[in-house]
C-alpha cells in the first residue's frame, strides 16, 4: 500500500515537472482506522485457566483489516539470569470480535456475560502492522501444525498413545 503511494505521488511530482508546472502534489493525510476494544479471558493453558493464572486483556479488533490482538504481561529469563518482565502481542486473524471469550464462572458454573465493547481508533500503521502479525501468526500455527504431523510421522507417534505424564 505504501509502496503504491510513492509511485502514485513520484508521477504526479514527475507529470506536474513535465507541464512546466513545478508544484507538488498533495497527498491526501491517511485518517484514524475504526477498531473496537473489549476484554477477553486469556490463559495459555488448561491448567493455567483452572488454577487461576488466566488473565483478563484488553483486545483491539480492527475490521477493516480482519485483526484482533491484545497484549499481555510476560516474564521470562534473560541471558545474563536476570527475571525480565515485559509486554507480549497475541494475535488473531478473524472477522468479527472476541468479547464473548470472557471465560466461565466457576462458581455458577455459567459462561460469564461478553464484555463491553468499546470503539476506538488507531493509526493506519498500527492497524496495518496489527493485520501483518495477525497473519504471521495463522501462518505460524498452520507450520507448526504441518511440521508436528510430520515429525509425527517420522517418529511413527500416535494420538490415541499419547498420554499426560501422571499416567506413564
Amino acid at each position: 500500500m505504501r509502496t503504491l503511494a510513492l509511485l502514485v505521488s513520484s508521477l504526479c511530482l514527475i507529470g506536474c515537472c513535465m507541464r512546466g508546472r513545478p508544484r507538488i502534489p498533495i497527498m491526501a493525510a491517511e485518517h484514524p482506522v475504526r477498531a473496537k476494544q473489549y476484554k477477553i479471558l486469556y490463559a495459555q493453558s488448561a491448567m493455567d485457566l483452572t488454577h487461576g493464572a488466566s488473565q483478563m486483556v484488553d483486545e483491539v479488533f480492527v475490521p477493516s483489516r480482519r485483526a484482533a490482538v491484545f497484549v499481555v504481561r510476560d516474564w521470562r529469563w534473560s541471558q545474563d539470569g536476570n527475571f525480565v518482565e515485559e509486554w507480549r502481542a497475541v494475535a488473531t486473524t478473524t472477522t468479527e470480535p472476541r468479547s464473548d471469550l470472557t471465560g466461565w464462572n466457576l462458581i455458577t458454573k455459567e459462561q460469564n456475560p461478553p464484555s463491553a465493547v468499546t470503539d476506538i481508533e488507531v493509526s493506519p500503521d498500527l492497524a496495518r502492522y496489527m493485520q501483518e502479525y495477525a497473519v504471521l501468526t495463522e501462518r505460524w500455527r498452520a507450520e507448526g501444525r504441518r511440521l508436528g504431523a510430520r515429525l509425527a510421522k517420522t517418529l511413527d507417534l500416535k494420538l490415541e498413545d499419547a498420554k499426560p505424564a501422571w499416567e506413564q
